[in-house]
């Protein structure tokens, strides 16, 4: 009898009826499983009850009844009565015995509606509890769910994600082992909590790797608890087992692979609730295969990618291993996609990734990681070998067949080469590396193989650009860039008001003040110009704004370089047009300055561009002139201002007799068309005595001041205002 059913039972309500209706009740007791008195009315019962309950059971093990009421006349006119349901065991339910005096017909009918009562109020509160205990194993079953579903952690990818699922589910199921097998996609990983056991015998080894994974294809779970359910399914090992095997189909539609659960024979059954725990856990696994490779392909993908790269850097690092790296891009995929449509993209990314699998070994990690770029991660290898296996995979692409005969040459690949070794220090960097080599090759043409060097100065160089991204970003975020100001003077009577050109310096986190030369490249490179010109657009119109609204009017022209990047922005072009419209009159003193080339890789873009900037008031100049073959073809079709002179020129015009007849040329070209002429790098007064001479209109270079801060010269601008008022 359940003591917390016991607790429950109204006994003290029933033994008040009793003797409230004149029954001369001597005691009343409740008998548990065992016919022990579980409960009795009397704090010292008579020691002689034990023979007439005795000879109860044995009534019930007779097979007199094993549900009825019993009863037995003692002499002295007392009465005996048994009220009690056994199962066949002769294990009691429940059971209710009482001891009265005599009984009149009318008494024995109510003990009888008494007891009754008793015993289905017993049966419905049993039943209750036998349901309450159902739902908390089922809470528990669902909480496990719960924490399956949550799976591995998100800062795990790849094999490592899948590892820890396998222990979770280990550990949830509570079972000696846990396995997880993909054969077409090498992974293999067995828990094994049996510290004396095998991982597996050879008999249940050969079932999970072979027989198993076909029985699974139907998509439904196998669970082998009996000899006889082994013996069903074709598991024949002297290792007796009990299983639950479900499938995996990594988002496909048919099963790639196995999760299996595994006991030893003396342990409990496998429950319809294992078993959903495990396909729980395997459809988080589906999950993270799914996340962690490439749909078209099957190839792993970037994140489980970096993963591979991550753990072969380690090896390296604790001296167990070596290992190389390859970045292979497809060359000229775009146009292959235009000409033939996306169907033979997609053909041709298969049959690439068909050749890199056939090439890596059981141990090497391929990947796709961008549309048309793969990695390769070679273990055991040096970067000597790997430049071995990029030049076969080179040859094997260019002879992939794609359309027609005449585009057959369409289909190459650029492949960078690197070794993992001391030189690398983060899995970021790394990989750095083998895209640097991969541009560097690209850089040369196509088809072509380029492995990472040291020594080699423009891998060198990239490498440091890359290192600039962060920097760059940090200080866009924190305003750790600083606005300089070089003055532009005017060297002819009439040249008019003085200009100054806006430059950009980044402090660094030492507050150092770093010059352009620094950070400017790898800017241009990672394209982030136009983040960093909107940033100087912004905080020079701003700086310009407050000294207007302290002068009542800014005396001077202020130029601000645009790169071509930014030429070609609609983003940056909106926040432009916005900020233009704002300052008002004020964009008449606003000068952007473009490079020649820039604008003439650009012309559509930047005259479109121009147009929309003058109709605010701001003016052009074209800076660098004169480092272009076609300079002067082009000058006509720009809408400019001014006209900046290449310093290259003007730093050797005082000696050198050509430079100084370019010059002239330049200076009298843009003066018969009508644009003020500025001269850069001017650096002595022999240089300004030669320019005046020509005509040249403004001189820009150390002769009239290094670049000072922004600020400090619109102070200074403020002071002359004040001592102008008086």
């Amino acid at each position: 009898m359940d003591a917390r059913v016991l607790d429950q039972l109204q006994v003290a309500n029933s033994l008040q009826l009793l003797q409230a209706s004149g029954i001369d009740l001597k005691l009343m007791c409740l008998l548990d499983e065992q016919w022990q008195v579980a409960w009795c009315s009397a704090e010292h019962p008579d020691a002689s009850i034990e023979d007439q309950i005795a000879e109860f059971r044995s009534q019930v093990q007779r097979g007199q009844d094993s549900r009825a009421r019993l009863r037995c006349d003692i002499a002295g006119g007392k009465v005996a009565l048994c009220y009690c349901q056994a199962d066949e065991q002769e294990q009691l339910a429940f059971s209710v015995f009482i001891l009265a005096n005599q009984l009149t017909d009318e008494q024995a009918r109510l003990v009888d509606l008494v007891c009754g009562n008793l015993e289905n109020e017993y049966q419905l509160n049993a039943e209750l509890e036998f349901m309450a205990s159902e739902l908390g194993e089922r809470y528990d079953e669902l909480n496990m769910m719960f924490v399956a579903e949550g799976g591995a952690s998100p800062a795990m990818f790849g094999f490592e994600s899948l590892v820890k699922l396998v222990k979770d589910t280990s550990e949830s199921l509570d079972v000696g082992m846990t396995g997880l097998l993909i054969p077409g996609k090498g992974i293999e990983h067995f828990e094994n909590r049996w510290e004396t056991q095998e991982p597996l015998l050879p008999g249940m080894s050969r079932f999970i790797r072979t027989q198993a994974l076909q029985q699974v294809q139907d998509g439904r779970s196998i669970v082998i608890n009996q000899a006889a359910d082994q013996a069903r399914y074709g598991l024949y090992s002297p290792f007796r087992a009990k299983l639950i095997i479900t499938p995996l189909t990594g988002g496909t539609s048919h099963a790639i692979g196995l999760l299996v659960a595994i006991n030893d024979g003396a342990s409990r059954d496998f429950s319809n609730s294992d078993r959903n725990l495990l396909q729980v856990m395997a459809s988080r696994i589906d999950k993270v295969l799914h996340v962690n490779f490439d749909p078209l392909t099957g190839l792993e993908n970037t994140q489980s990618f970096e993963w591979a790269v991550g753990r072969a850097l380690s090896g390296v690092r604790s001296g167990t291993c070596k290992a190389a790296l390859m970045n292979v891009d497809l060359d000229r995929f775009s146009v292959i996609n235009s000409a033939y449509g996306r169907e033979a993209g997609d053909l041709l990314i298969t049959q690439v990734a068909d050749l890199l699998a056939e090439e890596a070994g059981t141990r090497d990690t391929v990947a796709r990681i961008g549309a048309d770029k793969f990695g390769l991660l070679l273990t055991d290898a040096s970067q000597e070998d790997a430049a071995l296996v990029a030049e076969k995979l080179r040859r094997k692409i260019a002879r992939i067949e794609l359309g027609p005969a005449e585009f057959q040459h369409m289909v190459s690949a650029c492949i960078g080469v690197t070794s993992i070794d001391e030189k690398c220090h983060t899995v970021a960097e790394t990989l750095t590396m083998v895209e640097l080599a991969n541009k560097a090759a690209k850089e040369k043409g196509v088809n072509r193989v380029q492995e990472y060097q040291e020594t080699d100065l423009n891998l060198a160089s990239r490498r440091g650009e890359h290192k600039w991204v962060g920097q760059i970003f940090d200080a866009i975020s924190k305003d750790r860039f600083v606005l300089f100001v070089q003055l532009i003077q005017p060297i002819k009577e009439q040249a008019g008001l003085p200009h100054y050109e806006v430059l950009v310096r980044m402090r660094g986190e030492d507050g150092e003040i770093l010059p352009p030369n620094k950070f400017i490249p790898a800017a241009e490179h990672y394209r982030l110009m136009p983040d960093l010109d909107w940033w100087v657009v912004k905080h020079a119109l701003d700086q310009l704004s407050e000294l207007r609204q302290i002068t009542g009017e800014l005396e001077g022209i202020f130029s601000i370089n645009l790169s071509g990047q930014s030429l070609t922005d609609e983003r940056l072009q909106y926040q432009l047009f916005l900020a233009l419209d704002d300052i008002g009159d004020m964009a008449s003193k606003i000068v952007f300055e473009v490079t020649e080339s820039a604008a003439i890789a650009n012309m559509v873009e930047a005259l479109d561009f121009m147009r929309k900037a003058r109709s605010f008031g701001c003016k052009f100049s074209l800076d660098d002139f004169g480092s272009g073959l076609s300079s002067f073809a082009y000058l006509q079709s720009l809408p400019v201002d001014y006209l900046k002179i290449d310093g290259s020129f003007v730093r050797d015009m005082a000696r050198n007799e050509v430079s100084r007849s370019m010059v002239s040329a330049i200076n009298h070209v843009g003066q018969v068309m009508g644009l003020t002429t500025i001269a850069e790098f001017v650096e002595d007064a022999a240089i300004v005595d030669s320019l005046q001479r020509i005509g040249v209109d403004y001189a820009q270079g150390y002769h009239y001041g290094r670049p000072r801060p922004l600020r400090e010269v619109c102070d200074e601008l403020v002071a002359q205002r004040r001592v102008v008022n008086g």
